[in-house]
């Protein structure tokens, strides 16, 4: 911290405020600080980080701190060690473990010079006052008093700092404010995640490759091939402006892995370690494996709310991986997120780019809706994979890459993400021998999500591939699957046929790729009338419903004329306890306004996507109601709720207006459907003619055109007539009225 200390000595010392009193030169050294260092002054930015090592410093702490040319060029002349290693792993694996010793010594060092020069400045200081007291003329003197005081009170405001932070300043700072700290604010306590006692379990499980069986299933599902330009940029060598896009893409103040090496700390040197980690991930890549530090997972138990905490399956696991590990899948994750959207159908929305799971839930009750008229039976079935994550095959994996058509080097890119990975568990603060890692992908790696995706798509082209498996036919279409990740919902017509060979297949899939069914927790309903129940089918594993069941947070059934009425009144209730809830917790109005925008109104929203229906206005005066109750804590408002929705840019709280959330949601989904180039400007459209969905015709998109093409001749027959000029004045004036009268005048003047 010698630019930091240099700082301080160099401000305020011919300030004239420095001739006031002690207290009055403390707070004016203060706001110096903050004019001259705004980074060292800005809220987190805390000098008692010299108490705790680099490694898991915020970064403009370690940034302040550390100079990467005075620091780690210093200690890490990374170059000279090459020549003298042969392996660039090896040097990686040194500079880690001597970079933890470089930071701890670095801080113990500035503290025992800080210890010191506090003893010295106070021993100097009382030595002066007592010579300034004995001749209170001599300027000199007085000068050397003033200096010596204020170089003295810059490490007592230090000490301070680190004082503060232990009082959790941060509450009083930032809990107003949407962001982490108000998050964990309303979070309910959880149980204690001790575990004094486990229910031991034999088990094993046995499974050999045999790409055989793999082609033989692959010949029912034809796999999209991999364009020749994307197979090139995937084989293409790590680069290092890759290596610092994954850097900057990771989410900073995450608890590092094993190592300790926090995402703050590359993203603070990361012009000097990305050179080299270019050069580590080029040789991985090549030799398909990595430093055995870097692979190392922690993994941290949590138990599950409400459940017998001496099952194992009643504890969900928490995985710690090092950071380095992440940056290079991630650098993998960024470029296969270019390609991933060529490669699976868009049934499947889990994980990918531009698509939500809204657009599924939609098109699912669009289906259902049109299931509801046909003349034979059909059902909905829920699928609940288990251990989904945890049972991907790395061999069955490697073997559908090939068939996609990936090349040799990002296929040797994933492979070493799975050479030889290692864990350990953290129990009760103890951790565990390390064990060695034979399937799953890894929990915390960036490219999981992409990976696991394009290890199911072969089950889902299987599905739609085979004639036997009839879906819901629409606008010449065979609706059968909706995918988000492993959440898969099929929607089959005459399952009477269809459900026996979905089984059989779902059973071959599973035989090399470790994908199972939880069939204790998939379920089925009925989607017409003539679908009283499976009948003859009753042996089946599935579980039959008759009251709906749950997908992706939505209660479904059949009629969906009901959907609203399952859905709302539930979530209505959950923020009116939520809301009662955190009345009484010590939050300002701006601070109870970020509650309601970053916690209610994605909840909201939610079901406005999800659910296409025409929702009741006293909904939005309950919503309203608790808003206002909650803003005020249950007192009689002293400015409207209307008042408070101004954005804050004009005088307002920006507090959300749930109404108009509801037709902006209404309005550009579905339009998506039929008008994907235009659904933005349509959709604005139709919100400003105030356009509601009507039951029961609401997932027609007829009607959606029709309204919109009545729309669309009264703009044009405007613009005629205004290309025509005054002649026809009152013609135009007539259409402007007509168009007033709809609320569009906006959108074409």
């Amino acid at each position: 911290f010698a630019e930091h200390e240099e700082i301080q000595m160099s401000t305020g010392f011919h300030d004239s405020r420095r001739k006031r009193s002690d207290n009055m030169s403390v707070r004016s050294l203060h706001i110096q600080l903050i004019d001259i260092a705004p980074p060292i002054a800005r809220s987190g930015y805390n000098l008692e980080s010299l108490h705790y090592q680099l490694i898991v410093l915020p970064l403009p702490i370690a940034r302040h701190g550390y100079n990467s040319e005075g620091f780690i060029l210093t200690h890490v002349p990374l170059s000279m060690n090459m020549n003298s290693v042969e392996s660039v792993q090896t040097v990686w694996e040194a500079f880690k473990a001597t970079c933890r010793g470089w930071c701890i010594s670095y801080n113990s060092a500035k503290h025992r010079e800080r210890s010191q020069r506090k003893n010295e400045l106070m021993l100097e200081l009382k030595n002066l006052e007592m010579q300034h007291m004995r001749d209170p003329n001599d300027q000199k003197l007085k000068t050397m008093v003033l200096l010596t005081r204020t170089e003295l009170q810059s490490i007592i405001h230090e000490e301070t700092s680190t004082a503060l932070y232990k009082l959790k300043r941060k509450h009083f700072e930032t809990g107003d404010k949407a962001g982490r700290m108000l998050a964990l604010r309303l979070k309910q306590i959880e149980s204690n995640s001790s575990i004094t006692a486990i229910d031991d379990q034999n088990g094993s499980l046995v499974c050999e490759f045999n790409p055989d069986t793999i082609d033989d299933f692959l010949r029912s599902a034809s796999l999209p091939q991999l364009k020749e330009d994307d197979r090139t940029y995937l084989d293409k060598h790590v680069q290092e402006l890759e290596v610092k896009a994954a850097i900057k893409a990771l989410a900073a103040g995450k608890t590092p892995g094993q190592d300790g090496f926090s995402v703050d700390f590359y993203k603070c040197f990361q012009e000097v370690l990305s050179p080299f980690l270019t050069l580590l991930y080029r040789d991985i890549i090549a030799t398909q494996s990595m430093p055995q530090s870097m692979n190392m997972a922690v993994i941290s138990l949590l138990p599950k709310p409400g459940k017998d905490h001496t099952k194992m399956e009643n504890f969900r696991p928490l995985s710690l991986l090092n950071n380095d590990y992440k940056i290079f899948a991630k650098t993998l994750a960024m470029r296969l997120e270019k390609v991933i959207s060529s490669l699976i159908h868009l049934d499947q929305v889990g994980f990918i780019a531009g698509r939500y799971s809204a657009h599924n839930m939609r098109r699912l009750f669009h289906v259902m809706s049109e299931a509801a008229s046909l003349q034979h039976p059909a059902v909905a079935i829920s699928l609940d994979a288990e251990k989904a994550f945890d049972r991907i095959e790395w061999s069955n994996l490697f073997h559908i890459l090939t068939k996609y058509g990936f090349g040799p080097v990002c296929i040797q890119w994933i492979k070493a993400l799975y050479h030889n990975p290692v864990a350990c568990v953290k129990t009760n603060g103890l951790i565990s021998p390390p064990f060695h890692l034979f399937r799953s992908t890894r929990q915390g790696c960036p490219a999981s999500p992409v990976i696991f995706t394009l290890t199911l798509e072969p089950l889902a082209c299987a599905i739609r591939e085979n004639q036997s498996i009839t879906g819901i036919k629409l606008l010449n279409y065979d609706f059968k699957a909706n995918l988000y990740a492993d959440d898969i919902l099929l929607t089959l017509s005459r399952p009477a046929l269809s459900v026996p060979h979905l089984l059989k297949l779902i059973s071959d899939f599973g035989v090399f790729s470790g994908y199972k069914i939880n069939w204790l927790k998939s379920e089925a309903i009925a989607l017409n009338r003539l679908t009283h129940s499976f009948g003859h089918l009753s042996s089946t594993p599935i579980v039959w419903k008759t009251d709906g069941m749950r997908y992706l947070g939505v209660n479904i059934t059949s009629p969906i004329d009901n959907i609203f009425e399952l859905n709302g009144p539930k979530l209505l209730k959950t923020v009116k306890d939520d809301l009662n809830r955190w009345t009484n917790l010590p939050l300002s109005l701006m601070g109870r306004a970020e509650v309601l925008k970053m916690n209610v109104l994605p909840r909201l929203a939610s079901l406005f996507t999800a659910i296409p229906l025409e929702v009741p206005q006293r909904w939005f005066r309950e919503i309203n109601t608790l808003f206002s109750l909650f803003l005020w804590k249950g007192k009689k408002p002293r400015i409207s709720l209307k008042k408070l929705s101004i954005h804050r840019k004009k005088g307002g709280l920006g507090i959300p207006d749930i109404h108009t959330y509801y037709l902006a949601y209404n309005g550009i989904y579905p339009l998506s459907w039929a008008y994907e180039k235009e659904q933005a400007a349509m959709a604005k459209r139709l919100i400003l003619m105030n356009w509601k969905v009507k039951k029961p015709n609401c997932f027609d998109i007829v009607n959606w055109q029709k309204d919109f093409l009545e729309l669309v001749s009264m703009e044009q027959a405007a613009s005629v007539l205004q290309d025509l000029g005054s002649d026809h004045t009152d013609s135009l004036s007539q259409i402007m009225s007509l168009l007033k009268e709809n609320q569009i005048d906006e959108d074409i003047s």
